[in-house]
């Protein structure tokens, strides 16, 4: 539990576009049968998304990707900064994660 005054945030930046999601679950605590199963951690997951491709086109039975679209097996590099505050005060941890065969 935190205090008020006390108060943790973080912040992503990024010079390319990006997208983010925060969870109180690790991925393999979603292999149960029903949600109210799910039992929240004591911490939070955040996912950083460089590049995201959904698995159909036009719907979700029938045809793949547009090719503008279809993200292609390589090498790719994404670079971001992120800022922990804690309080008054505050700490920069700058991160870089190279991503390597997608496929």
């Amino acid at each position: 539990d935190l205090e008020e005054n006390n108060m943790v945030s973080v912040v992503f930046g990024s010079t390319e576009p990006f997208t983010f999601g925060v969870l109180r679950y690790l991925a393999e605590d979603m292999n149960v049968r029903h949600p109210q199963d799910l039992e929240e951690r004591p911490f939070n997951v955040v996912s950083l998304d460089y590049k995201h491709m959904g698995v159909g086109g036009d719907d979700s039975w029938s045809a793949s990707v547009h090719d503008e679209f279809v993200i292609k097996p390589g090498k790719f590099r994404f670079a971001f900064v992120m800022k922990g505050y804690l309080g008054e005060g505050y700490g920069d941890m700058s991160c870089e994660k190279i991503l390597t065969d997608i496929s």
